[in-house]
């Protein structure tokens, strides 16, 4: 709460999947947000934090980031 988190993509990028929330905990839904990037494009990270996991969720690549304020 009131952390600052930065842009992983610079400049800001388009939002092209929002956030949805799950109905409850295992149901369907979006945890995260897909931005718009290029191939090539570096992508950071957006505050210091501990990459907690990095590989394939339903075939596609995921990195997560663990921030102190969870």
């Amino acid at each position: 709460p009131g952390a600052a988190y930065a842009w992983p993509l610079l400049p800001a990028p388009p939002v092209r999947t929002p956030f949805r929330a799950p109905e409850h905990a295992y149901g369907p839904g979006h945890r995260g947000v897909d931005l718009a990037g290029v191939p090539g494009q570096p992508v950071l990270a957006a505050r210091g934090g501990t990459v907690v996991f990095s590989g394939a969720v339903g075939g596609r690549p995921l990195v997560s980031v663990q921030h102190d304020d969870g």
